[in-house]
């Protein structure tokens, strides 16, 4: 796959997970409810990873993906080692555009950055929070050591309690909009910034296919009208 991600924002990920079918897929791109999917391969056996990403890449030949496996910690279903996840991801680093990698994982966060980039694909360092409370320093420190060691986007997903944290996660976009970031607010009052914040410079927004993939978020029939690509480049 030569197809990398749209980096004229803002754009529509569509999240295929284990129990969601090709065909939901197919219906969604024939509707125009989504620019690029969402590969999240924490939710398949580990043995089953290389034979998703390959059929799905077979199917959908012209649709750019993110490959996901998220760890538990950070509200995934990923419970293995970083090393085994790093062999994942270079076992199909060739049939994805890019790969969401955890600034948590420390040097592998690294590692795996630089090999998306030695196969031509891109980056996403990514950070899930749901404990109460936003620090805006720490999440600032964040972005920029991402942006440092190459991370292509940075997406910051965190828990909303109250206006105070949708005001935090308002100022991180205005100031590093200039960046590719992705700023989430996740939970029932974080709907609001899934809604308003890929208008405000969010480049990825990310939206159900089936189940929700994480708290509060909403299908792709309710989001479409929320994220209008300016263009996508592919």
């Amino acid at each position: 796959m030569t197809v990398l991600l749209p980096y004229v924002g803002p754009v529509l990920a569509g999240v295929f997970q284990a129990g969601v079918s090709h065909e939901a897929v197919a219906e969604a791109l024939d509707e125009g409810l989504l620019d690029i999917v969402e590969l999240r391969l924490d939710t398949f056996p580990y043995s089953d990873i290389p034979s998703i990403v390959s059929d799905f890449e077979h199917t959908f030949p012209d649709v750019p993906t993110i490959a996901t496996i998220r760890s538990v910690n950070e509200g995934g279903q990923w419970s293995g080692s970083e090393s085994l996840k790093f062999n994942a991801y270079q076992q199909i680093i060739s049939s994805v555009s890019a790969i969401d990698v955890e600034w948590n994982s420390a040097e592998h966060a690294q590692k795996s950055v630089a090999m998306a980039h030695d196969h031509g694909r891109d980056a996403i360092v990514s950070f899930h929070q749901f404990e109460p409370g936003i620090d805006v320093d720490f999440l600032s420190h964040l972005i920029e050591d991402s942006m440092d060691f190459g991370a292509d986007f940075v997406k910051i997903a965190c828990m909303v309690s109250d206006d105070s944290d949708i005001n935090a996660l308002s100022y991180l976009l205005q100031h590093y909009n200039h960046h590719p970031v992705i700023i989430i607010g996740m939970g029932e009052h974080g709907i609001h910034t899934r809604k308003a914040f890929p208008s405000m410079g969010s480049r990825i927004a990310f939206a159900a296919i089936g189940e929700a993939s994480a708290p509060g978020q909403l299908t792709l029939t309710d989001m479409r009208p929320f994220v209008i690509p300016s263009e996508i480049i592919h």
